[in-house]
């Protein structure tokens, strides 16, 4: 027998239909969709056919690697698929046809492969979905008339043996059929087929997954998907002589989607109400083209069917809370898991293949109190590692009992005054019971003028289970007492329980959190005293699932800066300085910074014949910042300062103005000169009589022939500049009225720049003497953050864990110095414990595949200072069209903060996409789960997690492109520090890009991106604005140096014309190469393949940047792109050469179908580039078809090269990106763009690693003081913790 695929444009009909919706998205269950006019109705199909028996045994030995990961694992049951007989419609389950079938196709087969692009392929999308970038998703298709036969020998494969054997290594399964492109915009579901088209027969290379049955947003996917290392394939009907290979699994899933379905619809369903259900069911359209007779009850009476039903019932009750809560006492459900064990399932041969568990039911490994805190929050199963504490060493300690006082104070009575004749005192005695400054009180609610957080405290998601947090009382912290006439008050510093702020649920039910607000408060709203814990900087939280009284809190020392959501300890010098501003009788910390922050906003004169605002010290001669107008978003305006000047009461500034030479020589084309955004030029142009409010920051500009050092090392600085050039006009056309200046005629201020230069001499000191912060990357990719963090000095990567192999070798070719572990990140945590308790496991080997090596051990604790990593973002990326509610990758963030428990380092760095802010978690114990779900579920676990093992904390949305990146991305980062160490703070823009986004809380407060602050004179409160000193980095900024090609223009569809070959002899001229780019010639990439040398010297600085290390003979290499099938690369060519221009103007002949072109507003598909804009989010796969496409360049007829997307995320053109030995072009391409892809940009890097420089050197300023106190003090005083740094 021989089974033949129609290769002759057959189309699916109704009765042949098996899709559904796509991974992660919302089936099509109960309602139909349109394909090529008709309208289909998907099957029933899902997920494991039986569990396993205590008959049954997997007889395979381990390999090795399972081995040294096995514990690991979840320790799942494995199911099996064994013959079973029917006892109505005799089938046998695992009884396959006759085992001589093979495969051979009808037709000409294309081998699917990485640069396979299907007619249709253009899943368009909404562009403002793009930001999340991380795109692990491969094409999605419709596999049609499909045939699953064994590769070598074409033997056809029962399709319950693939299932089975889907995760065995080299299974060499593979599978043809009719391809077809699926679209899934909402609105249109299903694949794509062209009535004037047949559909291309595939021979897809290696299954090397099924994936079924997967539960997503409460929506029980019902379809099978194939996973090869190209694409996803949705299945749709079998072929005719495969349908008896697939009848088995089809029937088995039919009846466990059938039971599903109508349990759903019926919560009073009884067993005998299913042969109803059957006959109205959906699936009854399909059955004839499988089974070849319409379903009856008796196809799903066997006992392999009910053992199927009832364990696959079982795994979805388990795993899905939404199902649990509906389907848990229906009837029918109830008499299939009664009925479970009844039946007897025997085996047909010893060869039966079995079914092991799924690789993404590997348990996450965490630490013993990173589980406590992700405990309700996660339904990913984890593996706690380490140390457990005893139940004696975590027992909670009975309160000291307090006095409840009941309505107004009968008996009060002043202690000592802190000034005499103030009437303000040290204590009160309030009916016996005395209470004193710094004392902790629970007092009576009253009417809270923040309306915002009156509302969310009413919120349930801001309920706990401490009564004393919702019953209407308030906590504080006493300040002072007072009398003002017969009335008696206290000045109370507030407390804010962890659930009344931004924790929320996940917040511990005894924490309580200083604030920077204040109050006076009647004495009679005292109802008693709060017992409130200190802890130390070194000592553990309380852990929260103790038995607790409600007026037990514990204050972590970390105070809770609402409007910037962070939580930072203030240290005791802090305090002290801000109650010495004021009054001695009123000592308050939170009024001593409202006193600093006023005499701070107000300009000042200072003794050296300057003003000072903001603590900053303006003189004559200094270089400042300017802004004109509140409200104004933009470049910043650079003048020096010429005189300060008074009149009557108001201060006055003289100007003069200095301009940036990059925007004149970027206008002027002149590759010999380049446009530098750190120098500037002198203009003619003064401003007179302009009120102080227009300074918004000090600027540090020296003239090069000044220096002592070398100019590129002073560039590299924040707020540096130079001038070398004047300009008799305030606005110049031509690079031929700029003039050189002589240095004789500049000025600046000495005092300013002496301190400047003296601190960056202190800087480079202390970083001599106490070395750059030892890493451990996470996570680690292409090494994009540790390539940031090294190029400022403050951090060495020591280590880094990457679980892909060909990442792993293009880090460690880029960073030779650095210990890189091939291996997962939770074999790696749960091995570097056991090594610290003495377990000796067994060394661990690295995951290459081709040459597995010996990993060394991981460092020890006390040996990392800076752990810093991304967790795989896909399961929270917008681009992600996959998404499973239990994916194992949501809950990496617990195996990183693990690594912060186990190491304690001094600092920590989470960064992941946008998608995290707002991603919910379900708990698995909920039973709404809607409304129990966790908003901000991962930020909020993050904060939780990070408190909770004694780090300060804070995040914020950055966007790349306002720190030097020619691309929009948007990253969520978190920083930690341990208590006593400075925070390190968010950087301000450096490059004026779009405006950041805000990040609306479930508070409904509003976090605010980085931004500076401006005050003006008639506005109370200080305005916050994103303008910044440089220009964006476009597009073409980043690559206009490269050489120029296009692609040549195969013409399939319009013939080529006179004036094409005219345009093509033109182009030439103009030294635009001309290469090939249609897949018919698949030995090589389109471009460059062999370096070439640069056409032209760095245009700019961003360039200059990309070409450091670099020698003048070296040259350009990765220049090429992938190559594509004829009609991409026509439309390519023929999309017009203007900003933006895309698929919509394209000639007639070559516009995409209808069905495809979508609305008005998708137009990133065949999209060019803006070349004075930036570049989208860089994506891991370069398809001009693809959503996100936007990837034309914007001068030249092709897309994006290798080369040219590794300037957007800004990896230096030294940086090599390696595949695997022998890889194929193909391959290596896909490999080289999805490590670029997945980077976090270097520019981005840089900046982080710049504001962890600054917390480091205010860190041994502190240092270098507490010493010098230490060795003044006596023996007996009491010194710092060294131990906590």
């Amino acid at each position: 027998m021989v089974s033949q695929p129609r290769s002759d444009g057959w189309k699916p009909n109704s009765r042949s239909q098996w899709c559904g919706a796509l991974p992660g998205r919302e089936p099509t269950s109960r309602r139909s969709r349109r394909i090529a006019g008709e309208t289909l109705f998907p099957a029933y199909i899902g997920k494991r056919p039986f569990r396993k028996t205590p008959e049954s045994s997997d007889s395979e030995e381990a390999s090795q690697a399972d081995e040294q990961n096995r514990d690991v694992a979840n320790d799942d049951v494995d199911y099996p698929i064994g013959d079973v007989e029917s006892e109505g419609s005799k089938t046998v389950v695992g009884d396959t046809p006759e085992p001589d079938v093979i495969y051979v196709p009808s037709g000409e087969e294309a081998l699917e492969t990485c640069d396979l692009v299907l007619e249709g392929e253009q899943q368009l999308g909404d562009d403002e979905d793009t930001e999340d970038d991380e795109d692990d998703s491969v094409p999605v298709r419709a596999l049609i008339e499909f045939t699953v036969y064994n590769l070598d020998t074409k033997a056809l494969v029962p399709f319950h043996v693939l299932y089975a054997r889907r995760e065995e290594p080299n299974n060499r399964i593979g599978a043809s059929g009719l391809a077809a492109a699926w679209l899934d915009d909402q609105s249109d579901v299903g694949a794509i087929v062209d009535d004037e088209e047949p559909l291309p027969l595939i021979k897809l290379s290696d299954i090397v997954d099924v994936n079924v049955n997967d539960v997503n947003e409460d929506k029980l996917d019902r379809k099978i998907y194939l996973r090869t290392q190209y694409a996803w394939y949705i299945l749709d009907a079998p072929s005719p002589t495969y349908a008896p290979y697939f009848e088995t699994f089809w029937k088995g899933h039919c009846g466990f989607h059938l039971v599903v379905s109508c349990a759903e619809e019926d919560e009073r369903l009884e067993y005998d109400d299913l042969k109803n259900c059957i006959d109205d069911s959906q699936a009854q359209e399909n059955a004839e083209s499988v089974l070849g007779t319409p379903l009856v009850l008796a196809d799903f009476e066997g006992s392999e069917v009910r053992e199927y039903i009832a364990s696959s019932m079982q795994e979805l009750l388990e795993t899905s809370v939404s199902h649990s809560h509906i389907l848990s006492n229906v009837p029918i459900i109830q008499h299939f898991l009664k009925k479970r064990h009844l039946g007897k399932v025997r085996t047909k041969t010893k060869d039966t293949p079995q079914l092991k568990p799924r690789t993404d039911a590997a348990r996450t490994i965490v630490t013993y109190r990173v589980r406590q805190y992700a405990q309700g929050l996660f339904i990913q199963p984890m593996q706690v590692v380490g140390e457990i504490p005893s139940k004696e060493d975590m027992a909670a300690v009975d309160p000291i009992p307090t006095v409840e006082h009941q309505g107004n104070h009968r008996n009060v009575r002043w202690g000592e005054e802190l000034v005499k004749g103030t009437r303000h005192y040290k204590s009160v005695m309030v009916d016996g019971v005395e209470y004193k400054i710094g004392d902790s009180v629970i007092t009576l609610s009253g009417l809270d003028s923040n309306i915002t957080r009156q509302k969310n405290s009413g919120l349930r998601h801001s309920k706990t289970s401490n009564p004393l947090a919702n019953e209407g009382y308030w906590f504080g912290k006493i300040c002072y007492f007072f009398q003002e006439g017969n009335g008696k008050y206290f000045h109370v510093q507030w407390y804010e329980h962890g659930s009344k702020i931004l924790l929320q649920e996940t917040a511990h039910p005894q924490g309580l959190f200083l604030t920077n607000e204040c109050d006076d408060a009647d004495l009679d709203c005292i109802f008693q005293r709060c017992n409130v814990k200190a802890l130390g900087p070194s000592e553990e939280e309380p852990l929260p699932d103790l038995d607790y009284s409600p007026n037990d809190f514990f204050y972590t020392g970390l105070t809770w800066y609402n409007d910037d959501a962070t939580f930072m300890e203030v240290t005791s010098e802090e305090e002290e300085a801000a109650r010495s501003l004021c009054d001695e009788w009123q000592p308050c910390y939170p009024c001593g910074l409202k006193v600093r922050e006023r005499a701070d906003s107000q300009w000042t004169p200072v003794d050296d014949n300057g003003m000072s605002h903001l603590g900053v010290h303006y003189h004559t001669n200094d270089f400042v910042y300017m802004r004109f107008s509140p409200g104004e978003h933009g470049l910043y305006r650079i003048g020096q300062i010429i005189r300060f000047y008074q009149d009557q009461d108001k201060w006055f500034v003289d100007f003069k103005i200095y301009a940036r030479q990059s925007l004149v020589a970027k206008a002027s084309n002149n590759d010999n000169i380049m446009a530098d955004n750190r120098r500037l030029y002198m203009t003619s142009k003064v401003l007179y009589y302009k009120p102080l409010d227009f300074i918004d920051g000090k600027v540090f500009v020296v003239h090069p022939a000044t220096l002592s050092d070398e100019l590129e090392a002073w560039v590299q600085h924040d707020d540096h500049f130079y001038v070398d050039l004047y300009c008799d006009s305030s606005d110049p056309e031509t690079l031929d009225e700029l003039h050189p200046l002589p240095a004789t005629i500049f000025t600046n201020c000495a005092i300013c720049y002496e301190e400047q230069d003296a601190s960056l001499k202190e800087q480079a000191a202390l970083l001599e003497q106490h070395g750059p912060l030892a890493g451990l990357e996470l996570f680690a990719g292409a090494g994009g953050l540790s390539t940031g963090f090294t190029a400022t000095g403050y951090v060495k990567t020591k280590w880094a864990v990457e679980y892909v192999s060909t990442i792993s070798k293009t880090y460690r070719a880029n960073h030779p110095g650095t210990v890189v572990y091939n291996q997962c990140s939770n074999a790696l945590l749960k091995h570097a414990v056991q090594t610290f308790e003495g377990q000796n496991p067994r060394p661990l080997q690295s995951l290459d595949k081709n040459k597995p090596k010996i990993l060394p051990p991981m460092p020890k604790p006390g040996e990392v200072d800076f752990i810093y990593g991304g967790p795989p973002c896909q399961s929270f990326s917008g681009m992600n069209h996959n998404k499973k509610e239990n994916d194992a990758r949501s809950a990496m963030p617990c195996n990183m903060l693990s690594y912060v428990e186990f190491y304690k380092p001094k600092y920590f760095l989470l960064e992941n996409v946008k998608g995290m802010v707002h991603f919910k978690l379900t708990p698995r114990s909920t039973t709404e789960t809607e409304a129990s779900a966790v908003g901000f579920g991962v930020i909020k676990f993050i904060l939780r997690a990070l408190i909770g093992l004694g780090y300060q904390a804070r995040f914020k949305l950055l966007q790349a492109g306002q720190y030097g990146a020619p691309q929009g991305r948007l990253r969520v980062i978190f920083w930690g520090a341990r208590r006593r160490l400075p925070l390190p703070k968010f950087p301000m823009p450096t490059h004026f890009f779009e405006l950041s986004q805000k990040i609306n809380l479930p508070t409904g407060d509003a976090l605010q991106p980085p931004a500076r602050m401006s005050y003006w004179s008639d506005w109370e409160e200080p305005e916050y604005h994103q303008c910044a000193p440089m220009p964006p980095v476009t597009a073409m900024d980043a690559m206009s140096d490269l050489p120029r090609f296009d692609w040549i223009n195969p013409h399939q569809v319009i013939k080529r014309t006179a004036a094409d070959a005219q345009e093509v002899s033109r182009r030439k001229a103009e030294g635009i190469a001309q290469f090939p780019a249609t897949n018919l010639d698949r030995a090589t990439p389109a471009g460059y393949n062999d370096p070439i040398p640069y056409p032209k010297p760095p245009q700019n600085r961003y360039q200059l940047f990309m070409r450091e290390k670099l020698k003048k003979k070296d040259r350009v290499t990765y220049h090429y792109s992938a190559r594509f099938p004829a009609i991409t690369v026509e439309r390519v060519c023929s999309v017009p050469m203007e900003p933006k221009a895309n698929h919509h103007d394209l000639p007639p002949p070559l516009a995409l179908s209808e069905k495809r072109r979508g609305n008005k507003a998708n137009r990133s598909v065949f999209c060019r580039i803006d070349g004075e804009g930036h570049f989208r989010t860089a994506l891991t796969t370069i398809n001009p078809g693809s959503k996100g496409g936007s990837i034309l360049h914007p001068d030249q007829k092709r897309i994006l090269t290798v080369r040219e997307c590794a300037r957007s995320q800004g990896f230096p053109d030294h940086y090599e990106f390696v595949s695997e030995d022998g890889a194929s072009p193909a391959q290596l391409l896909r490999d080289q763009t999805k490590q670029i892809g997945n980077a976090v940009p270097i520019p981005l890097a840089i900046v982080l690693g710049k504001e962890v420089g600054k917390a480091l050197f205010k860190w041994w300023k502190m240092k270098e003081r507490m010493e010098e106190a230490e060795r003044e003090a006596s023996p007996e005083m009491e010194m710092y913790d060294s131990e906590v740094y």
